[in-house]
């Protein structure tokens, strides 16, 4: 009796270690996965600062593409304006000097 009382307290010491070996390794593993969950945040907050950088750069970049549009757009309708000019003093020129004394009188 005596030595099944040993014997059920070595299996119950056993267990227990066997228990707080489990319990040991369970946070272990609770922390690696904590460290690869802190991981994975970190990286993704560096993939939207990254994202809202891009964004930022290709809205400033679109913005200046459309002020050279516009320029490049004002430009040619000034060239228009002055050939529709050149051609209508060429073909009237007797008008243009009349305007152009009058404009200096």
């Amino acid at each position: 009796e005596q030595s099944e009382k040993l014997r059920a307290a070595k299996a119950l010491v056993e267990l227990e270690v066997d228990g707080q070996s489990l319990v040991d390794a369970k946070e272990a593993e609770a922390a690696e996965l904590e460290a690869r969950l802190d991981q994975a945040r970190a990286q993704k907050d560096a993939a939207e600062a990254e994202t809202r950088r891009a964004r930022a750069e290709l809205a400033a970049s679109k913005a200046a593409l459309e002020a050279e549009l516009l320029k490049r757009q004002h430009a040619e309708d000034e060239m228009l304006a002055a050939r529709y000019t050149l051609e209508h003093v060429r073909s009237h020129p007797a008008l243009f000097l009349l305007r152009a004394r009058s404009a200096v009188f």
